[in-house]
């Protein structure tokens, strides 16, 4: 069986030979299709209205290897999960299963990315050996869901998020979010939020263009300061506060009121900008060149190196008095 994974995780498994700023903790896979999704997310690369290369996702190339050439190679590496990234294509669910199947197979923890599929499906993949569940739900309001085309519809992905933690449990199930596809503040604070108390985690991703893609050269990725005070309320909506309580909008931009957070305390700041996922998740460059703005962190020390620029771009999302 055929499968893709990251360019990174190829240099961790030793099957390419590439100069990378930083490497992957986890393995990253994606179902194998040359005609990419029949999903037709505006954003993609992979979807069926992209002209985009078959190999991407997000910047990110994702060439074919064997399955269990690679698998192997991953367990000797020392690598501990695996995160499958699913298309929806002819026969996913049965091909979805025997990649997990086959990482269980080596000891490995697995990580499955998936769109809305039955909840007895999701309990056979848990069987198999699944311990986290990823949901793009992406879009943050309904507006922005039919605006870029998801496949399904907005309240089917939270159905499904339902599921995924009925089955998995609570803080097992990745709620996908991408920053920059034309929400409001309020409507993305909302749907952490909504994550949040239904027992989700929350991940970040922040739009990226991609050429070949409808979104490309229509829309442009979040401003860094929209993408601080994102990643800056996600951190206060999962320790319990209220968006209500911590945000001011002054201008028409949205700002953070000062007495929620003290920059002071690096490592609560660090914590804000790394990247969020399942455990050991680091997805490094998937958002953003080597050589550009950074939108997520992939290792605190590479946040610490930078502790200046990211201290002075969090001031600017605090509410000077």
């Amino acid at each position: 069986m055929r499968i893709r994974a990251s360019l990174g995780t190829l240099v961790v498994a030793g099957l390419e030979n590439a100069k990378v700023d930083a490497l992957p903790t986890i393995g990253y896979v994606m179902l194998d299709s040359n005609h990419g999704c029949n999903g037709t997310c505006a954003f993609c690369p992979q979807s069926r209205d992209a002209s985009s290369s078959k190999e991407l996702l997000s910047r990110i190339t994702w060439p074919e290897r064997d399955l269990e050439t690679l698998v192997a190679s991953l367990a000797k590496a020392g690598i501990k999960r695996v995160c499958v990234q699913t298309v929806i294509k002819e026969n996913f669910m049965r091909e979805t299963k025997e990649v997990v199947k086959t990482l269980h197979e080596y000891g490995l923890n697995v990580s499955v990315s998936i769109t809305p599929v039955p909840l007895r499906y999701l309990e056979e993949l848990r069987d198999l050996g699944t311990d986290y569940l990823g949901v793009g739900l992406d879009a943050a309001s309904p507006r922005i869901a039919r605006a870029v085309s998801k496949p399904y519809p907005w309240n089917r992905y939270w159905e499904f998020i339902k599921d995924g933690i009925t089955v998995f449990g609570e803080g097992h199930v990745i709620t996908h979010i991408i920053v920059g596809l034309g929400e409001t503040p309020e409507e993305l604070l909302e749907t952490i939020e909504k994550a949040r108390d239904l027992g989700s985690e929350v991940s970040l991703f922040a739009f990226t263009p991609v050429r070949g893609t409808p979104m490309y050269g229509t829309h442009s990725p979040p401003s860094i300061r929209y993408y601080r005070f994102a990643q800056l309320a996600t951190h206060l909506i999962m320790k319990g506060e209220d968006w209500r309580s911590f945000t001011i909008f002054k201008n028409g931009l949205p700002y953070i009121r000062p007495e929620y957070l003290d920059l002071e305390r690096v490592d609560e700041i660090v914590r804000c900008v790394m990247v969020r996922g399942c455990p050991g998740c680091n997805r490094p460059f998937y958002n953003e060149s080597p050589r550009t703005q950074m939108f997520n962190y992939p290792f605190s020390d590479v946040a610490l190196r930078n502790i200046d620029t990211i201290l002075k771009e969090i001031e600017a999302v605090i509410l000077q008095h």
